[in-house]
């Protein structure tokens, strides 16, 4: 069984195109997967939470018994964005549950890390030995700029959902 999880701001439909090459037999795999994707909490065909503070542990919690009730106390895990943050919960939380896990958006994401990528970005040198400096990750100056510049719409999705509806 392998559990699939969308990103934000997407949905199941994500995955509409590659499910059939997954779950049937071809020229090119002799083996399938038996494919759950369900819509997350607040996302597609989905309700919203009905607490406020509903966040990834917690939907990570919610998927790994959605698992459960369907029958599997072992599957594969696969996330993207949104689902790879969950993906990684469920992981580390329930390794007992989960066989692998699979992300498309491999994120370190602690307060060190984004301290030392902060600093690294003003003295790489300090960090990583100098043949591994490339333009397009050091300086991260230019890339904070376009967060904060370009990405009004992203923060109005992420707290104000229902604002742009109106």
């Amino acid at each position: 069984p392998l559990l699939m999880m969308h990103g934000w701001p997407g949905s199941v439909r994500e995955f509409y195109e590659f499910i059939k090459l997954l779950v049937e037999v071809s020229d090119v795999n002799d083996y399938v997967f038996e494919v759950i994707a369900p819509s997350l909490v607040g996302y597609g065909f989905s309700d919203a939470a009905t607490r406020p503070g509903f966040d990834s542990l917690e939907m990570a919690v919610v998927m790994r018994n959605l698992m459960l009730r369907v029958g599997y106390d072992k599957f594969l895990v696969q996330g993207g964005d949104w689902g790879s943050i969950i993906g990684s919960a469920i992981s580390t939380l329930f390794p007992e549950n989960v066989l692998g896990f699979h992300s498309n958006m491999c994120v370190l994401n602690t307060p060190l890390a984004t301290i030392k990528s902060y600093i690294a970005s003003w003295m790489p040198e300090r960090f990583i030995p100098a043949r591994f400096f490339y333009n397009h990750h050091f300086p991260l100056k230019d890339k904070y700029k376009f967060l904060i510049v370009e990405s009004g719409y992203f923060h109005i999705q992420a707290t104000k959902p229902d604002t742009i509806g109106v």
